[in-house]
């Protein structure tokens, strides 16, 4: 196997994500009520999602397929593979773990709380539970006396919360790094800093891909170029439907508190991270193209989203 990465091993979502492994928060995008909170969102830089305007037809296209799926049908139905996908991650690094020890990877089970300041956040995350509980995912119910109890951190007022245990957590980079380690050990192949640009295609099948590092044949390629799969997959004529989005992420190195697991900000929409002497406060979702400019707008959002909480 030949992994063609155009950056450093893991340094692309993997570096600045929040590291949850939490089937139980397994939830499609598209939701019912997606558009209206959208229509609240969209044209705020400071709100949890934003799209940034600008004149892209396959931007457009990309948004009627969200309006498209943003149904209770839609919805439910991308629950069950999710939330599977989502469990068989967490039982694969879980035996990772176990077989090759969990330095640097600080890897943990202690649960996820949600904390919601609203009745209504409370009410959403209440039907939240109705859904996974279907699926063998329970989870205890918190007034706000109990949440701040278990969570201490809590900054009131609140309305409540829901504690979800067993979900897991990991340290995303060094995880990926690790992964990376033992797939060289097994014979894997690593490009970092190379970049594909061109393919040779007989009929129906690929014959090499082409990149900054010269030609490369192989019986079988996988395609999984995240953000830049859309422009990458035209070159094969398939039009995949994927729209690149940018998040942020705050780390507060020692901090004087720490919360026990893993907290989701519900009406902010920020996910923390408590981790070895630090916690990683990540959230937002930016549309705006492929582009790696920092709005301080959106970092001082999650800033002042987290401090409201805690």
């Amino acid at each position: 196997v030949t992994v063609i990465d155009k950056g450093a091993v893991g340094h692309g979502c993997s570096y600045g994500n929040a590291g949850w492994l939490v089937p139980a928060h397994a939830m499609p995008l598209p939701a019912p009520g997606a558009v209206r909170s959208a229509a609240k969102w969209i044209m705020r830089p400071d709100s949890p999602l934003y799209i940034k305007p600008r004149c892209s037809p396959a931007m457009a296209r990309w948004l009627l397929r969200f309006l498209r799926s943003s149904n209770k049908g839609s919805f439910e139905r991308g629950i069950p593979p999710l939330v599977g996908l989502a469990q068989r991650s967490l039982e694969l690094t879980e035996a990772f773990v176990a077989d090759h020890g969990n330095d640097g990877l600080d890897f943990r089970m202690n649960g996820l709380t949600y904390v919601c300041k609203s009745r209504a956040g409370l009410d959403h995350s209440l039907h939240e539970l109705d859904l996974v509980r279907k699926l063998g995912y329970d989870g205890e119910v918190l007034d706000a006396e109990a949440l701040v109890h278990r969570e201490p951190i809590i900054r009131g007022p609140v309305a409540g919360g829901v504690f979800y245990p067993g979900q897991g957590q990991i340290a995303p980079l060094p995880f990926v790094k690790s992964l990376a380690a033992q797939a060289a050990a097994l014979g894997a192949t690593f490009l970092p800093g190379t970049e594909v640009f061109e393919f040779e295609i007989d009929g129906r099948r690929i014959r090499s891909v082409h990149t900054t590092q010269g030609s490369i044949e192989a019986d079988e390629i996988v395609l999984a170029a995240g953000a830049w799969t859309r422009d990458i997959s035209k070159k094969i004529g398939v039009e995949a439907p994927i729209e690149a989005g940018k998040g942020y992420a705050l780390i507060y190195d020692q901090p004087e508190q720490m919360p026990t697991a893993p907290l989701l900000l519900g009406e902010g929409r920020v996910a923390i991270t408590p981790r070895n002497g630090s916690i990683r406060c990540a959230g937002t979702m930016e549309l705006g193209g492929m582009n790696d400019s920092i709005s301080p707008r959106r970092v001082l959002a999650i800033a002042l989203t987290t401090t409201e909480y805690m």
